[in-house]
């Protein structure tokens, strides 16, 4: 199953279906319970990302598209989890509070420590499409590392005169 994110709307609504991204997330069922109103509600669990070729017509109550899969290269992520890692720490240093939240964020497996993450630190829609679509997990890695470093240096009170 498909799940895309609508655009923004740009001006009055209109009467066509509003546009979606062109990124677009698969997932696997993993659960469903419907309900007696003919509602579900559903589980997925993540398998890639696509890309849309070209919505399609269908007398069906949702949207068909035809999407490519994007292909990840899963390259070396030790350099940025480790570096991950090592910024949680500093960061638990600094702010004590958060310190029981980052002790299990640093214990998540590599993959969930870099979706956690991006969720976290990626606040915006575009930020977070660019980095979905990013084919080599070192090059995902490597721009966590970048925004968790942002957000450590605007905690650290300047030492010193510059």
């Amino acid at each position: 199953m498909g799940v895309a994110t609508l655009r923004p709307a740009s001006g009055p609504p209109a009467e066509t279906e509003p546009l979606i991204y062109p990124e677009i997330g698969v997932g696997r069922l993993v659960q469903v319970k419907p309900f007696p109103d003919g509602r579900s509600n559903i589980v997925l669990e993540y398998v890639q990302t696509a890309h849309l070729v070209r919505e399609m017509t269908t007398d069906k109550p949702f949207r068909l598209v035809s999407a490519e899969g994007h292909s990840v290269v899963r390259d070396g992520i030790e350099r940025p989890i480790n570096e991950l890692r090592s910024l949680l720490i500093q960061l638990g240093m600094l702010s004590p509070v958060i310190g029981d939240e980052l002790a299990v964020l640093v214990e998540l497996s590599d993959h969930e420590l870099m979706d956690d993450l991006a969720v976290r630190l990626l606040r915006d829609d575009v930020e977070r499409r660019r980095y979905t679509v990013m084919e080599r997990l070192s090059d995902r890695g490597n721009t966590l590392v970048e925004q968790l470093a942002i957000s450590l240096a605007s905690m650290s009170s300047v030492v010193g005169d510059a």
